[in-house]
């Protein structure tokens, strides 16, 4: 069992589950999404640039994606962690760059759609890495 500051990877795997399905959750029910928003009530401008997140989200969610490099890097490897990271930052630029496009020709409904869509993916992804960091612990 490998530690990094008496920290290890099964409970580094809870806690990065942890962030990904409460920011997915979060960003599911719209909580706290800016100080834009009157109220509880999102503006239209401002739905239209939340829903684009979650294409996005992944690489920007910071702690979920230290510690998911951190499991990928022990699993796999330093190649395949790093590779992994070279690969999703490309598809993060070329997602960013067809962004208007994907507007023009999806339209905001249909992004909305899919950003609700991705954010049950990442929390199911944040659900994964806490039961295989709970069975880590508890049964050796």
């Amino acid at each position: 069992m490998n530690y990094f500051y008496k920290i290890g990877m099964n409970e580094l795997r809870v806690a990065g589950g942890l962030i990904l399905v409460v920011v997915a959750f979060r960003n599911l029910l719209g909580i706290g999404v800016s100080k834009e928003s009157s109220g509880n009530i999102m503006s239209e401008k401002e739905a239209i640039r939340y829903a684009i997140t979650p294409l996005t989200f992944p690489m920007l969610v910071g702690p979920g994606t230290i510690s998911t490099v951190m499991i990928i890097h022990k699993e796999a490897g330093l190649i395949i962690s790093v590779g992994a990271v070279a690969i999703t930052f490309l598809i993060m630029k070329f997602l960013f760059n067809i962004s208007d496009w994907l507007d023009k020709v999806l339209g905001e409904v249909v992004l909305f759609v899919l950003s609700r869509v991705m954010q049950i993916f990442i929390m199911s992804a944040g659900v994964k890495l806490i039961t295989t960091g709970i069975k880590g612990i508890f049964i050796p």
